[in-house]
C-alpha cells in the first residue's frame, strides 16, 4: 500500500487526480485520506505498475560457454534491482549492473536458441527477446587421414 499526497488540482466530489510514485508491482492496495482521515468504506481496487518492455540486447549470440556481460534495455525495470530477475532460457543471468531502463548480467551457459526474460516484482515483462548460443565448431583436425582397419589416429 502506498499513500500519496493528493493535489487539490484535479480533485473533485467524485474525482481524486494524483501523481503516483515510482514504483513496481501488481495488485497494490489504494488508500484514501481526507484531512488526515481514512476511508470509511476502504476500495477493493488495486493499482498495477506497468510491465517492463525489452526492446534490445546488446548481443544476441554467444559460445555456449556463456560468461561476460549481457546488456538488456528497455522500460519500467522497476527501482529496486532486488525486485528484479533474469533468465535466459531457464538459466538465471546474474545482475551486475542495474537502471530503470538497463539491466547487465552475466551471461548464463547454454544451448540452442532461447528466449531472455525479465521479471519485475512478480511481473512478467511484456515480451521476450531472442538469443542463441552458437553451436561448438571443430577448427583443427589432425590427423585428417587414417587407415581403413581404423584405430587410434
Amino acid at each position: 500500500m502506498f499513500l500519496i499526497p493528493i493535489y487539490k488540482k484535479g480533485c473533485s466530489s467524485t474525482n481524486i487526480v494524483c501523481k503516483c510514485p515510482a514504483g513496481e508491482g501488481t495488485g497494490l492496495a489504494v488508500s484514501v485520506q481526507v484531512d488526515g482521515q481514512d476511508l470509511a468504506n476502504p476500495t477493493s481496487k488495486s493499482y498495477k505498475y506497468a510491465s517492463a518492455t525489452l526492446t534490445l540486447l546488446d548481443r544476441t549470440s554467444a559460445s555456449q560457454a556463456g560468461g561476460g556481460p549481457l546488456v538488456i534495455t528497455g522500460t519500467n525495470f522497476g527501482t529496486s534491482q532486488s525486485k528484479v530477475t533474469v533468465n535466459v532460457a531457464a538459466n538465471p543471468c546474474v545482475i551486475t549492473s542495474f537502471a530503470q531502463g538497463s539491466i547487465t548480467c552475466t551471461l548464463p551457459s547454454g544451448t540452442g536458441v532461447s528466449q531472455v526474460n525479465v521479471v519485475v516484482a512478480g511481473q512478467a515483462a511484456a515480451n521476450t527477446l531472442t538469443f542463441t548460443y552458437s553451436s561448438p565448431q571443430i577448427s583443427l583436425l589432425s590427423p585428417d587421414n587414417g587407415p581403413t582397419a581404423g584405430g587410434v589416429v
